[in-house]
């Protein structure tokens, strides 16, 4: 028996596909019509998910007749969104074919399957399907919570539709019976996706439809409260009116950002990238008004939206959850304000009676003290509150009992105990409930305020949150591995408020994103201190934490730790143990709030590193020269300690290599890691590059050896990016061999997860490029012209010399210039500085290397070169401040990638990531 597609030919087929894609981009449209005319996307949505189930409707009789035999046998269902009745423009449909016990998986079946989806492919489609018995299906829901929400949605479109009747009874019977099962698996399966999507709203790209407070959330609502009306929340008392239109809005913007989005890229594409804001604010309607931007304004509509999409969801979640039985629990007052319902805390005043700021607090230090859960409406009267409160705080009263309640206020957001199943701070449920602007009326500026970089990751006012979650996470100890330095400070601190004020105010100023406001933003956050309590002296001491923050961190990042000048600067700077303390846990705690990412360990290892110095600097002048002299006179004992596994040479090693490597080599690194160098430059063959990698830490480790030459680091650098690795930081050293110089360069290495250097033979491939360099300058000159014309041009974003930065400081160290560039990171750039450097006659003490999303840091000790006597050949050095101008605009150029290049034909090996 052949299909009714066969009857109809191939012709007729190609044809009908035509018209279904016709008919579809005719409706799509319409779709963007009813947007711009301001009509809702929500119900847009849903006469296109009608205009698709009838093309569906129609290819499923034209495959299969209602007459045909075989239609008794199956049923063509929908599924997800479609099974709703709401699609975006360019949404994937999910099908389900569901088949009698007779031959299901036949062959036969098979290809009639696939016609009803070829009209769908031809006409752009993206779609998905499976193939089940009513049974299968039954029983996968009872293994999987995905599957048996899915059941809410299927929706039956032809052929026998009785098929479908034991799934309903199925979902009548076995889905209600388990429901608080069920819920409990939808939970946890709500916090799986919400932990890869970020966990907040407030991410700087949000995902639509997936993230917290995402379409997707308010799709899984229906699954306890389902009912063809929405209103049915209300009667059902899932949600008062009120919140239910506040909901149905904020759902309905997110649909039309959602439709947007689609319509702009004209596919599925559900991430508003920073691409997408600008334009989909000006479609949305929001223009720029005065200094505001109308961009601007249109995030924070989004994560307005998103949060009551996400409070919403949570609360009607929490109240689904609520057993008769817990209601039958008797109540035990606890205070006048507060009483014990079971597990959870609710207020003794009835519903109508008007809360004070006062009793919610009590209310709140109340969850601390003993240990009890938000009842779900204690916690909706407290947001309901809310703006009732400000006013009360705006009012005024008398200054000891205000000063009282922002003390109280202090020791809320300094509680380092969680609060409720998810395991929420107490700082985390204040910003939620909006709490915190009632007492710091200047927060509301950092509220959804996005900043257009590819660096930070969240809004201003949740990064100022996440910032003080992970200094109560370092009090409490729970990433004592990964930060064991700065989880021992955290513990010896002895009064954490005013940091823990510090990192929530980090950002506040007058002007978010202009630079030089570190003084205003710091009496910002003095006057804030004082209006919540705060004695004048940690008032003062939150002021200098507010200014000064960020310096540390910077300071490890671009200057030489090893430096005693710079960790001599950085005590005279911090005065006493107690500011440098203090300043190094909010500096952590905001670089992990901007982006933990970024905070690798090699980063960490430098940030630990100047901190103990200063430290030490700050107990003993003199420290450090103690420390580097222990370090050395070990790694000599070692040496002349007759183990058998020591390296070769060692007379040369011990009488020569330690007592000429610097002092810096020895401060703050481990005697495993020196043991190991020391074998590396006691082997033979210093001729050639020798090689060592340690990969223990997230970012390698590659040691270098070789015989020293001017422009070595250029070299190396060159091999390297031709071999496609990612330096992110050199170390140089300098010592004595058999009468002659030898190096020592330590390069960190971003280690891909499964990347080409796990392949076997990769450092002697790198060796022989490496040896190659060194010994023929041709060939390395001509291999830096390559990097300089690499082919991936095309995909970056050209930088503008307003983002390209060449700074020259020639008094911060008495012993070398510190050249300090700044630029969009891309493969070679160290290299092609470094050859600018060579060139000019400089030889490098220390390079140091950091990236801040796709931009890069690089940073110089320079000397002039002394090895050979006159200008080097082709050397383009200048003396004075000529010298130096021409060196920063040649710098420039490479930044912007203006320097002339030759087309060369030098073999490049880029990465390759293993599947």
């Amino acid at each position: 028996m052949v299909s009714g597609v066969e009857k109809a030919g191939s012709s007729e087929l190609t044809h009908f596909s035509e018209k279904c894609a016709s008919y579809l981009e005719l409706h799509r449209r319409r779709f963007l019509q009813g947007l711009e005319q301001g009509q809702g996307a929500r119900d847009l949505s849903q006469h296109f998910g009608g205009a698709i189930r009838g093309v569906l409707s129609s290819i499923a009789n034209m495959v299969l007749p209602p007459e045909d035999p075989r239609a008794s046998q199956l049923c063509f269902v929908v599924v997800g969104g479609l099974g709703r009745g709401r699609v975006a423009p360019h949404s994937d449909l999910d099908l389900l074919f569901l088949c009698s016990g007779e031959g299901g998986g036949s062959p036969a079946h098979e290809e009639l399957f696939q016609s009803v989806l070829y009209p769908l492919w031809d006409a752009g489609v993206r779609v998905g399907h499976s193939v089940h018995t009513a049974d299968e299906l039954c029983q996968l829901a009872r293994e999987d919570v995905v599957t048996a929400t899915m059941l809410w949605d299927l929706y039956p479109m032809g052929w026998n539709r009785e098929l479908v009747a034991p799934i309903e009874r199925f979902r009548s019977t076995w889905v209600v019976r388990h429901c608080p099962t069920m819920l409990s698996a939808l939970q946890e399966s709500v916090r799986d996706r919400h932990r890869r999507y970020g966990s907040t709203p407030f991410l700087l790209e949000p995902d639509v439809k997936y993230g917290p407070g995402g379409v997707r959330d308010a799709d899984t609502t229906g699954f306890r409260w389902a009912d063809s009306d929405p209103r049915s929340l209300v009667r059902n008392g899932a949600l008062l009116r009120r919140e239910w239109q506040e909901y149905e809005r904020s759902v309905d913007f997110l649909w039309r950002v959602r439709s947007w989005l689609h319509l702009r890229a004209g596919r599925a594409h559900d991430r508003l990238t920073f691409a997408d804001q600008e334009e989909v604010a000006v479609l949305c309607g929001f223009e720029d008004q005065g200094q505001e931007l109308g961009v601007e304004r249109f995030m924070r509509n989004y994560y307005g939206a998103a949060t009551v999409v996400d409070r919403t969801c949570q609360r009607l979640m929490e109240r689904a959850e609520l057993q008769p039985k817990r209601w039958r629990v008797p109540a035990r007052s606890l205070s006048p304000e507060l009483k014990k319902f079971g597990d959870q805390l609710v207020f003794a005043a009835p519903p109508t009676e008007v809360l004070g700021l006062e009793t919610v607090l009590a209310y709140l230090e109340g969850l601390l003290r003993w240990g009890l859960q938000f009842h779900p409406h204690s916690k909706d009267r407290i947001a309901r509150e809310v703006p009732g409160l400000a006013i009360e705080v705006g009012r005024g009263g008398a200054p000891e009992h205000l000063a009282e309640l922002g003390r109280t206020f202090l020791r809320l957001i300094g509680s380092t105990r969680s609060i409720g199943p998810r395991g929420r701070s107490m700082v985390a449920e204040l910003h939620s409930l909006g709490l915190i602007q009632v007492f710091v009326g200047e927060f509301e500026k950092l509220m959804g305020r996005v900043r257009y970089d590819a660096f930070h990751l969240y809004t201003a006012d949740v990064q100022a949150v996440r910032a003080v979650e992970f200094l109560l996470s370092l009090r409490r100890g729970d990433a004592l591995k990964q930060f064991d330095v700065a989880s021992r400070c955290a513990a010896e601190v002895v009064n954490l408020a005013p940091v823990v004020l510090a990192a929530l105010l980090h950002d506040i100023s007058p002007s978010l994103f202009r630079r030089g406001v570190e003084e205003k933003r710091g009496n910002i956050a003095h006057r804030i201190a004082v209006r919540l309590g705060m004695d004048e002296r940690s008032a003062a001491h939150t002021q200098w934490l507010v200014a000064r923050r960020g310096s540390l961190l910077r300071t490890s990042g671009m200057r030489d730790v090893h430096d005693p000048e710079v960790v001599q600067e950085v005590a005279d700077f911090a005065q006493t143990r107690r500011k440098l303390h203090d300043l190094f846990l909010l500096d952590l705690a905001i670089a992990m709030a901007t982006n933990p990412a970024d905070v690798t360990a090699w980063k960490l290892q430098l940030y630990n590193g100047l901190y103990q110095r200063a430290l030490q600097e700050l107990t003993s002048r003199g420290a450090i020269a103690g420390v580097s002299d222990g370090a050395r006179e070990k790694l000599l004992s070692w040496l002349n300690s007759g183990d058998p596994g020591l390296p070769e040479n060692l007379p040369q090693l011990a009488q020569e290599v330690v007592p000429s490597l610097p002092d810096r080599y020895f401060v703050g690194r481990s005697f495993e890691e020196m043991k190991a160098h020391m074998a590396l430059v006691g082997a033979p063959g210093h001729g050639k590059p020798l090689l060592h990698w340690d990969a223990s830490n997230e970012v390698g480790t590659l040691a270098v050896v070789a015989e020293d030459r001017p422009g070595l680091l250029s070299r190396f650098a060159t091999g390297m990016a031709l071999e496609g690795i990612d330096v992110v930081g050199a170390e140089i050293y300098s010592f004595d061999w058999d009468g002659r110089s030898g190096v020592l360069d330590l390069f960190q290495i971003a280690k891909p997860d499964a990347g080409w250097v796990l392949e076997d033979r990769w450092m002697d491939r790198l060796a022989v490029r490496l040896h190659r360099l060194m010994e023929d300058e041709e060939y390395w000159r001509d291999a830096v012209d390559q990097l300089g014309n690499a082919g991936d041009r095309w995909a970056r974003r050209p930088v503008t010399s307003s983002e390209a930065e060449v700074t020259v400081d020639g008094s911060s160290s008495s012993q070398f210039t510190i050249l300090e560039l700044a630029a969009a990171d891309r493969r070679g750039l160290l290299a092609m500085a470094t050859r600018v450097l060579f060139d000019h006659g400089f030889s490098i003490h220390l390079a140091r290397v950091n990236t801040e999303g796709d931009r890069a840091v690089e940073i110089f000790y320079l000397q002039e070169d002394q090895a050979s006597e006159g200008p080097r050949k082709g050397s383009r050095r200048e003396s004075g401040p000529e010298g130096m101008a021409a060196l920063r605009e040649e710098l420039l150029k490479v930044c912007r990638e203006e320097l002339p290049t030759v087309h060369s034909e030098i073999p490049s090996r880029p990465r390759r990531i293993r599947n």
